[in-house]
């Protein structure tokens, strides 16, 4: 799947992207992410390492992370039933996020990858 997906964006323009990847990493936006957040990662996922998902959700203020054993990369493909039971309790629990005078239902489900390089 991830080969067909360089293959769709075309020679010339996966390593432009590669590397606007690599001058913004996701890490230095965590801390600032004050939402329930959850990672959620295969048990046999090659690109996300269980320590990298460990030292994400350190970076997160409320974050916890799930592993869904057996499954490898993209949950919503490969364990999709278990990806919606973890998503599912977050939703009446969404924390209430101001935003200028109004409120709003925050709800943020982060599937994180990393690039290994």
């Amino acid at each position: 799947m991830l080969a067909r997906d360089y293959l769709d964006c075309g020679p010339r323009r996966w390593p432009r992207t590669f590397r606007h990847l690599l001058a913004d990493p996701i890490e230095r936006k965590l801390p600032h992410l004050h939402v329930p957040t959850v990672v959620a990662r295969g048990s046999r996922d090659p690109t996300v390492p269980h320590g990298w998902a460990r030292e994400v959700v350190a970076l997160l203020p409320d974050g916890h992370l799930v592993e869904v054993a057996g499954a490898g990369r993209t949950l919503n493909y490969s364990a999709p039933r278990a990806l919606a039971n973890i998503v599912r309790p977050l939703i009446p629990d969404a924390a209430r996020v101001k935003h200028g005078d109004a409120c709003r239902r925050t709800v943020s489900i982060q599937a994180v990858s990393r690039a290994n390089v």
